[in-house]
């Protein structure tokens, strides 16, 4: 079997030309791809690496691909190119877990190991997976502070990452240091997928980003953020705020007054008060709540308060009444180019479900519609 074998997911990429069967798998060619140059050299180095091994896109047999946990640009753009593919040739699609296949490649047969990956930020991606032969199947996957990070006794615990293995080291936790992994071990274990058709839908698969744990996302509030429910009075507040605030959903007095009339659709307005006196406003959310489904419609923080983490107190608030409630999704737009609020709703676990094109006017620009999955205990 010919497979193509990608991954964007880290700083820097690779594309591989594998063949092979269950049994073995040799890699034809192994091309680097410089990070922050997915989007344009993706596709060049996926033609250049047929051209140079004989072969045409026709021939290629399947697809394997790293769907997270990663960049999230780069992420997008293996997934997005390689589902493109599938689609065109006809042809089945594999995807990978970069913890998955740390596991697969580093981990014993048999045993249970802790996969940890650096995430940023002082954050580690972990994933706990049972080995077996040829593969490895998922306890879980979830996202925490390294510095809060807390093994099972016993455990083996493996990272490709050497700052992340040395601070795990220096909280007296015993880890292996691994070689990192680039797409010839993601070919190797996409061909086992692909010939025992554990394969992906190229139409609906998405990435793997992580959420947080349920115990992050929703842990009660902190007690030095204030948060409570708008009030008719905070009106003036909350509208001039939100008309100083260029990326934030524009409204007219008529529909900020409509927050309030019991025949107007249920919406639940949350404001950040100031510490000493509760009736000046630094920050609010309001989100439109349905049986099921909730959307967030406008979030803004003052300028003189952001970097305090009041935008991460209100989203948190509005999720943990999502849950109490028993809403099934939380969804919202956001303009495109909008990458601070981007990456505060992914680090929540939203990921992007659709685009809107030219949905924003001033300026014109594309809104991505995010969604994220509420569970229950």
């Amino acid at each position: 079997m010919l497979i193509l074998a990608i991954d964007t997911s880290g700083r820097h990429g690779s594309v591989a030309l594998c063949r092979g069967d269950a049994e073995s798998c040799h890699t034809l060619q192994l091309m680097p791809i410089e990070g922050g140059t997915y989007s344009a050299s993706l596709v060049p180095v996926i033609s250049s690496l047929l051209q140079q091994n004989g072969f045409d896109k026709g021939d290629v047999e399947g697809f394997a691909v790293v769907s997270g946990p990663g960049s999230f640009t780069g992420l997008r753009v293996g997934l997005a190119t390689v589902k493109g593919l599938c689609e065109i040739l006809q042809k089945p699609l594999a995807t990978i877990s970069m913890l998955e296949a740390v596991a697969v490649t580093h981990g014993i047969a048999r045993e249970t190991v802790t996969v940890v990956l650096d995430a940023g930020r002082g954050e580690v991606y972990v994933g706990d997976y049972a080995v077996f032969a040829g593969g490895a199947g998922a306890i879980r996957e979830y996202i925490v502070k390294l510095e809060g990070f807390e093994a099972e006794p016993g455990r083996e615990l493996l990272t490709p990452d050497a700052r992340v293995a040395e601070s795990l080291r220096l909280a007296g936790k015993q880890v292996r240091l691994v070689a990192p992994l680039q797409a010839d071990a993601i070919g190797r274990i996409g061909i086992r997928k692909l010939l025992a058709d554990e394969l992906a839908d190229p139409v609906t698969v998405d990435v793997n980003y992580i959420r947080r744990s349920d115990a992050e996302i929703f842990s009660p509030r902190v007690s030095s953020v204030p948060i409570r429910s708008a009030r008719p009075e905070d009106l003036s507040q909350i509208r001039a705020l939100e008309q100083k605030t260029d990326f934030a959903a524009h409204w007219s007095q008529h529909e900020y007054d409509a927050l309030f009339a019991p025949e107007c659709p249920k919406r639940i307005a949350l404001v950040i008060a100031d510490e000493a006196s509760s009736s000046h406003i630094h920050g609010f959310l309001i989100a439109r709540c349905g049986a099921d489904e909730w959307e967030i419609e406008n979030v803004v923080v003052a300028e003189d308060q952001r970097r305090r983490g009041l935008a991460s107190a209100l989203l948190r608030q509005l999720l943990q009444e999502a849950r109490q409630a028993r809403a099934t999704f939380v969804l919202l737009e956001v303009r495109e180019h909008n990458q601070k609020a981007r990456k505060l709703y992914e680090k929540f676990g939203f990921s992007e479900v659709g685009r809107r094109k030219n949905y924003y006017q001033v300026p014109p620009e594309d809104a991505l519609l995010l969604e994220i999955s509420i569970s229950f205990p």
